[in-house]
């Protein structure tokens, strides 16, 4: 028998800036509509995570163990405005996008406040986990069986400032998430030119609603499309199971 280990970690970070804009002028499809409406989108934000694990390997004669534990952190911050204009009748009614553009005081009185958005939201994500590989070996030596068994916990809170037409909230909701993966595969050889191999695999993964969509807002900057939120919505869990059977002749 025999023992090892080693130590593994990992820091990234990243920022990103951006400002999008959008004109819509329905009567570019239809002549008796003069409806026209400006959005401007100008956001920032940055992320960091760093991770660290450790893993043990024992190995004998006829099997491989190796265990993990692993630490996780990961921060997201978004800051975003999108203040929507109504411009149909006003002194901006034939003005272009990059006049409109330029024009951020002259055409504030024109903000619609139920569709307008200024939102700062922040993601933080701690994970815990402890990740099992055990390797099986025949008479010959060879990997025939693995067992790969993988045991997250994943902590994530939301927190959220919002401020649209009469709603104007600082939230936060945290979520804890345990999500599994199991995998195990079966070789066989018989070494007169017949293979097979077996495979079977579960996964269970866990997402939590937006915040934004929880806090009851109405959209209706679209017209034909209204969108709400519900404070109602609930997590999604999404249940993976896999199996697969390959044979070969050679």
């Amino acid at each position: 028998a025999w023992a090892n280990d080693n130590f593994h970690y990992s820091l990234n970070a990243g920022y990103d800036h951006a400002n999008s804009m959008n004109l819509f002028e329905a009567h570019a499809y239809d002549h008796t509509n003069l409806q026209k409406r400006f959005r401007k989108n100008p956001n920032w934000g940055y992320e960091f995570d760093a991770s660290t694990s450790y893993s043990y390997f024992l190995s004998f004669k006829k099997a491989t163990f190796a265990l993990t534990p692993s630490y996780g952190f990961a921060q997201n911050f978004r800051s975003s405005d999108r203040p929507y204009y109504k411009l149909e009748g006003t002194d901006w009614q034939t003005a272009d996008i990059d006049r409109l553009a330029s024009a951020k005081d002259a055409i504030s009185q024109y903000i619609d406040a139920t569709n307008s958005v200024f939102s700062d939201t922040w993601r933080t994500t701690h994970k815990v986990a402890v990740d099992m590989d055990v390797l099986f070996f025949n008479s010959d030596g060879h990997k025939n069986q693995h067992l790969c068994v993988s045991f997250p916990l994943r902590i994530r809170t939301n927190k959220l400032d919002y401020l649209r037409g009469e709603i104007d909230t600082l939230f936060h909701n945290t979520y804890q998430f345990f999500e599994p993966n199991i995998q195990y595969r079966y070789d066989y050889n018989n070494q007169k030119g017949k293979e097979q191999h077996y495979k079977v695999s579960y996964n269970l993964a866990a997402s939590e609603p937006g915040s934004e969509y929880l806090t009851g807002y109405r959209d209706s900057s679209t017209p034909l499309v209204v969108r709400v939120g519900n404070e109602h919505l609930r997590n999604t869990y999404t249940h993976t199971a896999e199996a697969s059977y390959n044979r070969k002749k050679y």
